[in-house]
């Protein structure tokens, strides 16, 4: 009544207007439907019921319900789809009806996708995009539209496999999830067949982080938040250990805050701050099924921190910058909100920064053509004296070398084993028979250096003869036989030695 413009000043008793209508009108039946009641003529029943099964509502539902699926802005959005609205979809339905047999198609549990289905749904995406174009292919119209009407990457419709991804997975869902939704158990297909990831984004969302990074990129310094960004893609991702991922980012910020020339702390100093980061978020995630306002409040602020600089400047950077520009630049990024950005490469002070580096090059280049020309000369030095001892050795009885004090010079070493020696103790084995042979090798080594092999001899032999189990007394004797039976052959080559 009120939708007929009638007024009333007090409620209607509905039973008697119920009863009054009937009264005035004979053929009204009345049918009950829970607490509300029905009136209608009973001529018009019959032909509201054939009109009713004549009707496929069954059929109109597939069809808005495959629609919603490929064409609502949710999806819209999510496959690339964007600035279309429902309306502008559903004009374009009804300007182009054959694709209701392609959604009508995906009612079905289908075992594949047909190229059908895809050509169809396809050709209605050109038509949303350019109601006048007469082609076919989406990545055609993206062509068209990027070069001849400057549409830029946002505004342009999904390529052909995004297209034919995001189909797969509105089939699966509409198909093969609610096509099958009245039955018990249902077998459903693998979703990596249908278009869906293995991984997807929010098993890689880590809590209050988001999503892991790769890298640090940007023409800012690093943040908090990006710092446990990359620290998770190690150690979730990689399965790093908590170091092993905090030295991965140290580096990384390290060599992002050399590009602005900002001296720093060690790189170990660093990655124990991200720990101690990784640690404060580990202690906020334990306590994360807590509602109390202290534990909504932690989180909130660290969330604010992490738009904050990681500041990782040497404690005397403000003194050690030389350069106004840098130290202003510094001081804006520990604001909040990290004002200011890094430009691009100084050539001036890129070309004094790369004469510098010659010049140190050149120093150290220099300095080791200096040392190694002094060890050359000590060499020299060291052979002289040798000449001039061992000359010295045939008028005396035994001659000791004269020793160059130096300070830069390395102490001499000598060779107890020689190659000769350790080749010949493996091949005999050490045997009684086999231990004859050493003293042999090791005189014919003395005629080269019969100063330095007196006691080369006299140590091999010992223990030869102690591998032998000789007794101590014969081991002894032994010895001095074959030392002084050496020494006399090396002071009979120095007598008959021309001069």
């Amino acid at each position: 009544m009120e939708e007929h413009g009638i007024k009333l000043n007090q409620r209607v008793h509905s039973t008697r207007l119920k009863e009054r209508i009937l009264a005035q009108f004979p053929n009204v039946q009345e049918h009950n439907k829970g607490r509300d009641i029905l009136l209608a003529f009973e001529d018009d029943i019959g032909n509201a019921l054939a009109k009713a099964c004549k009707y496929d509502h069954d059929n109109d539902a597939v069809h808005l319900l495959r629609a919603a699926q490929i064409l609502s802005c949710s999806n819209i959005t999510a496959s690339g789809i964007a600035d279309h609205s429902k309306k502008t979809a559903w004009a374009t339905w009804n300007a182009f009806l054959e694709v209701t047999t392609a959604f009508l198609s995906l009612a079905s549990t289908l075992s594949e996708l047909p190229d059908g289905i895809l050509s169809s749904l396809e050709r209605s995406i050109v038509l949303l995009y350019d109601r006048t174009s007469t082609c076919c292919d989406v990545n055609v119209l993206r062509k068209k539209l990027f070069s001849r009407k400057s549409r830029s990457l946002e505004y342009l419709p999904p390529t052909r496999a995004a297209l034919e991804q995001h189909i797969k997975r509105t089939a699966y869902q509409a198909g093969h999830i609610w096509g099958q939704a009245t039955i018990a158990f249902v077998s459903l297909p693998s979703p990596c067949d249908w278009g869906s990831m293995e991984s997807t984004r929010s098993k890689t969302e880590v809590w209050l982080i988001g999503q892991h990074i790769t890298e640090i990129t940007g023409a800012q310094l690093p943040s908090r938040g990006d710092v446990l960004r990359l620290f998770f893609h190690g150690h979730n991702e990689h399965k790093k250990t908590v170091n092993d991922s905090a030295s991965e980012v140290a580096a990384s910020v390290i060599s992002f805050w050399n590009k602005a020339r900002i001296p720093t702390i060690t790189e170990k100093s660093i990655g124990r701050k991200v720990v101690d980061l990784f640690l404060m978020w580990k202690g906020l995630k334990k306590n994360c099924t807590r509602t109390t306002d202290t534990q909504r409040k932690k989180e909130e602020t660290f969330c604010d921190e992490l738009e904050d600089l990681f500041d990782v400047a040497h404690p005397k950077a403000m003194q050690l910058l030389t350069i106004k520009e840098d130290r202003a630049f510094l001081a804006a990024q520990r604001e909040k909100g990290r004002r200011g950005v890094m430009a691009g490469v100084d050539k001036k002070i890129a070309c004094s920064i790369k004469r510098r580096e010659e010049s140190k090059s050149k120093q150290s280049l220099q300095q080791n053509q200096a040392s190694s020309a002094l060890e050359y000369d000590e060499l020299g030095s060291s052979s002289e004296t040798e000449s001039q001892s061992s000359s010295s050795s045939s008028t005396s009885s035994l001659a000791i070398s004269p020793v160059v004090s130096s300070s830069n010079r390395k102490r001499a070493t000598l060779k107890v084993i020689t190659p000769e020696l350790s080749s010949t103790l493996d091949r005999t084995g050490i045997s009684h028979r086999s231990a004859l042979r050493i003293p042999g090798v090791q005189s014919s080594a003395s005629l080269r250096s019969p100063a330095r092999s007196f006691l080369p001899v006299l140590c091999s032999v010992g223990m030869v003869l102690n591998a032998c189990r000789w007794p101590a007394p014969a081991i002894t004797v032994a010895v001095v036989v074959i030392g002084l039976g050496h020494w006399c052959h090396c002071q009979q080559r120095s007598v008959h030695a021309p001069a």
